[in-house]
């Protein structure tokens, strides 16, 4: 049986990690939690799952979603709303734990979304983010890169704002501007998978089809064709997750 090895690089404002990631939410407690960006609800999902202790929890996007009827998330404490997230519909203060998960990157100003989680959360409350990165890739990485910058065209041909993969310093950047916040950090890639694993290849060349549906721009099809056939001569590996878990300074 061939064994993942996770590589794992740690970083830290203040100090210097000693656990992982999902090792720090299994501490965490939180009444009540914010998902923003929630999509379809998949990272309220994990939180449900990791946190030592959950109570309920809201699911904001700007978008509606079909999956938030779906049975999955029958008889659990989950509401969703259809919502701004620049414009949150809650008080100050309302939140023990606020997340945004894969969704920076689709934020046309996010230091007004964060300033927004940020004013909801309660003072010893806790802000988690998880968000793709495009720094340190090999070339199967890249593909992903590549493929998630290609999306995004399609998306902004359409009307639709999707800017690419942010770096590492990038997200620190806009970490900062919440304001004074102790932050502990991870970088998570799981670089021994196969970049050649058949489902995960017929997984990307079905993305790209149901994404062609969306654009007939001749540029745009040929990008997609040169993106099939990386897929088959360099391969996919999901790029680099960058998590942070931070709480305010007292």
């Amino acid at each position: 049986m061939n064994c993942i090895r996770m590589v794992i690089k740690k970083h830290c404002f203040k100090r210097k990690n000693l656990i992982s990631f999902y090792e720090r939410l299994h501490k965490i407690s939180a009444e009540r939690v914010l998902d923003v960006g929630t999509g379809r609800g998949q990272f309220l999902l994990t939180l449900f799952e990791n946190l030592a202790s959950f109570g309920s929890a809201v699911g904001v996007d700007v978008l509606s979603f079909p999956e938030w009827q779906d049975g999955r998330f029958a008889g659990l404490p989950f509401r969703f709303m259809q919502m701004d997230a620049e414009e949150l519909q809650f008080t100050n203060n309302s939140f023990d734990l606020v997340a945004i998960s894969d969704s920076i990157h689709h934020l046309p100003e996010p230091e007004k979304v964060l300033a927004e989680m940020t004013r909801v959360l309660k003072p010893d409350g806790v802000f988690v983010l998880r968000e793709v990165i495009s720094d340190d890739q090999n070339p199967a990485q890249a593909t992903h890169t590549l493929l998630h910058q290609w999306c995004g065209k399609v998306d902004r041909a359409a009307g639709t704002f999707h800017n690419s993969p942010y770096k590492r310093a990038e997200l620190i950047k806009l970490l900062r501007s919440c304001g004074d916040f102790k932050w502990q950090t991870w970088q998570v890639a799981n670089l021994l998978a196969d970049p050649f694993d058949p489902v995960v290849r017929e997984e990307q060349e079905r993305l790209i089809e149901r994404t062609l549906k969306r654009t007939v721009d001749p540029k745009l099809v040929g990008e997609a064709d040169n993106l099939i056939e990386r897929i088959t001569k360099v391969g996919f590996i999901h790029a680099t997750y960058f998590q942070a878990i931070g709480s305010r300074q007292h």
